[in-house]
């Protein structure tokens, strides 16, 4: 062997060590593995898993101190890997320490999709009332109330804002705590499903319960699907906003101030039907008539005919 190949076989072994130092230095400057990818030391994958370090009970909402993360060899299915995904929700069963959370033993109930000082309240919808079923759970309405008169007050019909900005927790078979359902067989289920809604829930502010529920008996209400991103609100109460729409131009305003038939139709009241309550003064005038008739004189009936007879 010539000093020529020494020399390569050098530079050869000088390159490899080179190439080991780097990949060395890339190893121990590395950042570390997600949890989700970790291995424990026999070489198996470990996951982030929510499990209990407190018992739970059922019924009981979980609070932030009763559960934990831990990298667990296995990774169940409908598991949770972050702790806010749990808190607050609702074990259905009671639930030992270190054992993993899945969806199934917590409760997924409509309740928990209600806001504190808000009620899910259920209203009758047909493809009018429902924005022709274009209303999705987690959208917000405008409920709208239209008050028809009988067939000889129409003129007095009437239509105005009712509710404002109402979160839809519900429409048919449809809910927001049941995520997005996928249709079953070519994307045409699921929106069967939604043409047959009868009935729309709404998180609705408990002092306003009492209002939508007499509203829904006395006449007709109407969703208007609104931006999610719209936050406007009526600036004035429902009784001042008839005074104060004009003055203040906010259209919400105007909206709950609402209209008249008359008003639409630029037509005029029809006056008033006579009322009955003059004819008593009639019939009082005969008997005083009769009255006097009777104190001059005798009235005689005689074979059918009446005859008086005077002093």
């Amino acid at each position: 062997m010539t000093s020529k190949h020494l020399q390569i076989i050098a530079a050869a072994l000088l390159l490899l060590a080179v190439v080991l130092g780097v990949v060395a230095w890339k190893n121990a400057h590395r950042q570390p593995v997600p949890a989700a990818e970790q291995q424990n030391e026999n070489g198996k994958t470990l996951y982030p898993v929510v499990v209990t370090v407190k018992p739970l009970e059922a019924g009981k909402p979980i609070t932030a101190d009763q559960v934990g993360v831990e990298s667990l060899p296995i990774n169940p299915a409908d598991a949770f890997s972050e702790v806010n995904k749990v808190v607050g929700r609702e074990p259905i069963v009671p639930i030992g320490i270190g054992v993993p959370l899945i969806g199934s033993q917590l409760s997924s109930g409509l309740a928990l999709q209600v806001a504190l000082g808000q009620r899910a309240v259920a209203i009758t919808v047909d493809e009018v009332v429902g924005v022709g079923n274009r209303v999705m759970p987690g959208d917000y309405v405008d409920v709208f109330l239209v008050l028809r008169k009988d067939g000889q007050e129409i003129d007095d019909s009437k239509a105005h804002l009712l509710l404002p900005h109402l979160r839809v927790l519900a429409f048919g078979p449809l809910a927001v705590n049941e995520g997005e359902q996928k249709p079953a067989d070519a994307g045409t289920a699921a929106t069967r499903r939604v043409d047959q809604a009868k009935t729309a829930v709404l998180a609705v502010p408990v002092e306003s319960v009492s209002q939508l529920a007499i509203a829904q008996q006395s006449g007709r209400l109407l969703m208007a699907l609104r931006n999610p991103s719209d936050e406007a609100e009526p600036t004035v109460r429902p009784q001042d906003a008839q005074a104060l729409a004009v003055a203040n131009r906010n259209p919400l305003d105007a909206a709950q101030a609402g209209v008249s038939l008359v008003s639409v139709t630029g037509g005029t009241r029809r006056p008033a039907a006579p009322s009955s309550a003059a004819l008593p003064a009639v019939a009082a005038a005969q008997t005083v008539v009769r009255s006097a008739a009777a104190a001059t004189g005798v009235e005689i009936i005689r074979a059918g005919k009446r005859e008086e007879q005077h002093d």
